[in-house]
């Protein structure tokens, strides 16, 4: 059985939490503008559109290979944390805004998944 995988990075922003978290929600007019240009290539928003219940499918270009996911979003925390949950395996990617303080914030984005074996899986 092959082995769950995950990283995250934390980065502090300097604008409040609430207004952070709602752009990482907008997956219709703010989110898109967030992603690596290099790495995603497209994010269609299918159902919904602004956190909870968002369905989108996004094309994910990596060391050659090109990736299709199609994900719902739901929020475990309100205001708080997003998660992004692939429809087709058990990838998970999560959002966690924290304040520092009125004007400044942590977000932490994190992923987890089970890699296919061998060293496909890798890639």
């Amino acid at each position: 059985m092959a082995k769950q995988l995950s990283v995250s990075v934390t980065h502090e922003i300097g604008a409040p939490a609430q207004e952070v978290y709602a752009i990482l929600a907008d997956y219709r007019t703010h989110h898109p503008h967030i992603l690596p240009t290099g790495t995603f290539k497209s994010l269609v928003v299918e159902e919904g559109g602004t956190g909870a219940g968002t369905v989108f499918t996004a094309e994910l270009s990596a060391f050659g290979r090109s990736q299709h996911f199609r994900m719902r979003v739901s929020e475990p925390e309100p205001g708080r944390v997003l998660a992004e949950s692939d429809l087709a395996s058990d990838l998970v990617t999560t959002f966690t805004v924290t304040p520092v303080d009125p004007k400044r914030c942590t977000v932490t984005i994190a992923t987890q998944w089970t890699p296919a074996s061998g060293l496909a899986g890798w890639f």
